[in-house]
């Protein structure tokens, strides 16, 4: 800001040396009037006798006494114009030192937006490696929860086949001893049929009620070992639904994330399309186009999240009936373990009992009915041996059941909260989507800027092309006029035409003023100038033709001779001019081809910040599919706080992003502003030259506005040249010092206030 602000803080030493040499250039013009009134008078009779000339000095002296009223009412205008365009120069300074303090602030902002996007991405890669390590271990634990499984059912199927063998065992043995029995109370029965045979029949029924609760032993450990069986198919093919469930939501998943990258790669689609058409006669299909492939992804995640809960309640359904089942299946058992512990209880007691009433009404036969009742309480003490066994084993299954159960509703938490982040991040792509939308659009603003800067700057190049043109007709009209001035000893007869012609010429330059400030829009006012300066050209020709006839007069056009000199002098200080305003034509093309660099990088800066967007969302869903497979559920809220920061953090970057597109915006449309504003009323319609107190030469349009740009500057130039050339030709009384001064006031005022008149928009804004 200090290069710029340096340009608009003028010395008040420099604006009194200009108000003091404009007063020195009026005093110098009065001095010299009056001279020439004086040499006037003092000419000989013989001037006395011609009528034309006597009409001409008074002519003269009418002229000479308004030309100072004109220069005075010019003088005011000028200053109330001067101060106008130094309040209009204030405002714009303020005006673009908010721009650049609103740009360094943004600029602040998204260096601190990229620092906390560094840290979400740090964090998200440690999430990432603990993601990994947790599915690790979870596969470890499942591969030993199946090892442990497999291993679990070997144990059981063994013991099954074990207990059968021994069963079947103590079957053939008790069948064995039945018939033993039998054998041994037949004989008994035929050795001494009236003595033995109540103690037979009471040994008779004491086996027989011990082999009737040994076959209800059997039927009650056959259903264990069926229920057994059962529990293990139920706890198999619950595990089996489980895993089965599992990889069905894994493949939805799969298949969520293809759909959501192929509605990514629609949409890049799209976007590239609509960046190859053009933006203001496409927009409106390209929206339609988004608002349909957006309706369509909507209703894929609603399809496929209703797919979800329809097969999350289908879930639910069977997972619930198999619960009460086994619940009802766990009471029956324990009903039964009950039923079986009391039965054995009771038939210990009654062989106790009938051992000992045998051993005590049989005393003959004591050695070997005790021995028997002694191997069946053994083989009795054993069976029980092996019910608790078989207890045991049921309850350590029915811990495994219990323990399946539980991860069984861990996985379901699992899913639901993989559901959950589904939908979370479903909502986040939208809202992505949404942004990455407003991001295409000032983009696509942005290039269209960028366009139309490159269309000005072409159009620059064109009117610099145009002044070289025009300066190279400025040096060719001045050849002329070396040749008119060769050419004036031999033109002094006819004073009257050559002072016409010269009005023609000041006319034909006015025109040309005129021409070159409506040049930079109108091509068809070059060729008008074109002919206006072969209009000159033939003039000049005419004048010289008329010159020839004029030789008479030379002594009495000798202080006209100089006027046309100093003529020549001011058109040598416009091509000057010219030159100068050539060069700060091109250093304002170098401004702006740097200020199109400038917003091709904020573009590719904008682009990263898309691809960085995407990289995001890619996490993202990466993190997610890693979720699903986790077990605790306190890193999953981590995980969910952790995205709903990443969440906050991008609507902040949209909303900065937003409002620099504000920004930007308004800056636009801020030159608009500024040339809206630059109407002052209070001047006449016509256009006119006034002199600035420091030297400098404003010109005022005929809509009562001032020009503001590079061509408004020739065109004062011209003006004031030619406003100067019109007040010396009317007056013969003019002098050089005049126009000398006014000339080095025409430079000062080009070489101070020629910066002025320059826009460029660029990254910070409209610069001064």
């Amino acid at each position: 800001m200090e290069k710029r602000n340096w340009l608009w803080k003028r010395r008040p030493s420099e604006r009194s040396s200009g108000e003091t040499e404009s007063c020195g250039s009026l005093s110098s013009h009065s001095q010299r009037h009056s001279e020439e009134q004086d040499a006037l008078k003092e000419t000989p009779d013989h001037d006395n006798q011609s009528p034309e000339v006597t009409s001409k000095a008074a002519t003269i002296d009418h002229e000479a006494k308004e030309s100072p009223r004109k220069l005075i009412e010019k003088l005011s205008a000028a200053l109330v114009n001067v101060s106008a365009k130094e309040d209009l120069v204030k405002q714009h300074v303020k005006v673009a030192e908010e721009a650049v303090a609103g740009w360094e602030k943004a600029e602040n902002e998204v260096a601190v937006l990229k620092q906390q996007l560094e840290a979400a991405v740090q964090q998200n890669l440690t999430l990432d490696v603990r993601i990994n390590h947790l599915n690790g271990a979870l596969k470890e634990c499942v591969r030993q929860l199946r090892q442990a499984r497999d291993e679990q059912e070997q144990r059981i199927q063994d013991a099954l086949e074990e207990k059968k063998k021994e069963w079947e065992s103590a079957k053939a043995a008790l069948e064995n001893q039945l018939l033993e029995l039998q054998t041994q109370a037949e004989a008994s029965g035929t050795g001494s049929p009236v003595s033995t045979d109540p103690d037979v029949l009471v040994r008779l029924e004491c086996l027989e009620k011990e082999n009737t609760v040994l076959k209800l032993d059997l039927c009650s450990c056959s259903e264990e070992l069926q229920i057994t069986t059962i529990e293990r198919d139920l706890s198999a093919q619950a595990a089996e639904t489980a895993s089965k469930q599992q990889l069905e939501s894994i493949k939805k998943v799969t298949k969520l994330e293809a759909e959501c990258r192929r509605l990514q790669a629609l949409a890049r689609k799209s976007s590239l399309l609509s960046d190859q058409r053009s933006f203001d006669s496409h927009m409106m299909r390209k929206l339609e186009t988004s608002e349909r492939e957006q309706s369509c992804s909507d209703s894929w995640a609603s399809a496929l999240i209703a797919e979800l809960d329809q097969f999350k309640n289908e879930k639910a359904m069977p997972k619930t009936l198999a619960a009460h089942s086994m619940e009802i299946d766990m009471m029956d058992d324990f009903l039964e373990m009950e039923r079986l512990a009391a039965v054995s209880e009771t038939v210990n007691k009654a062989s106790s009992l009938t051992c000992d009433a045998v051993a005590h009404d049989f005393p003959i036969e004591e050695n070997p009915l005790a021995a028997k009742c002694e191997a069946i309480s053994q083989r009795v003490a054993e069976l029980e041996q092996k019910l608790e066994k078989i207890e045991a084993e049921k309850a350590e299954l029915e811990n495994a059941l219990c323990e399946s159960e539980g991860a069984l509703k861990v996985s379901d938490l699992q899913l639901k909260e993989a559901q959950i982040k589904i939908e979370e991040l479903q909502k986040e792509l939208d809202v992505v989507n949404e942004s990455k939308e407003l991001l295409e659009v000032q983009l696509s603003g942005m290039e269209v800027e960028a366009r139309t800067m490159s269309t000005n700057v072409d159009s620059l190049k064109t009117e610099v092309e145009r002044e070289r043109s025009l300066s190279s007709a400025l040096k060719v009209s001045d050849l002329q006029l070396k040749e008119a001035r060769i050419k004036i000893e031999e033109l002094q007869k006819e004073l009257d035409v050559v002072n016409e012609s010269k009005e023609l010429l000041e006319v034909q330059l006015f025109g040309m003023e005129v021409e070159a400030r409506t040049m930079s829009t109108n091509i068809d006012s070059l060729k008008t100038e074109v002919e206006r300066e072969r209009s000159l050209s033939s003039a000049l020709k005419v004048s010289d033709l008329q010159l020839k006839e004029a030789q008479i007069k030379i002594e009495e056009l000798q202080k006209e001779l100089d006027v046309v000199n100093e003529s020549k002098e001011l058109l040598e200080i416009q091509l000057f001019g010219m030159e100068v305003e050539t060069r700060t034509m091109s250093t304002s093309i170098d401004s702006l081809k740097k200020e199109v660099e400038r917003e091709r990088s904020l573009s590719s800066d904008m682009e990263t910040k898309c691809h960085e967007l995407e990289i995001e969302l890619r996490r993202k869903y990466q993190e997610a599919e890693l979720q699903k497979a986790s077990n605790s559920n306190g890193e999953s809220k981590i995980k969910q706080e952790d995205l709903a920061v990443a969440a906050d953090k991008l609507a902040e970057c949209q909303k900065t992003i937003a409002s620099l597109g504000k920004q930007l915006q308004s800056l636009a449309t801020l030159e608009d502003f500024l040339i809206d504003t630059a109407n002052l009323p209070g001047f006449s319609g016509g256009g006119s030259v006034v002199a600035r107190a420091s030297g400098e030469e404003w010109k005022l349009h005929v809509n009562e506005t001032f020009t503001s740009r590079q061509n408004s500057d020739t065109t004062k130039f011209e003006n004031s040249s030619h406003s100067v050339n019109g007040n010396e030709g009317e007056s013969s009384s003019s002098s050089s010092s005049s126009s000398t001064s006014s000339a080095t006031q025409v430079i000062t005022s080009k070489s101070r206030n020629g910066f002025g008149k320059m826009f460029s928009r660029s990254k910070t804004g409209i610069q001064l």
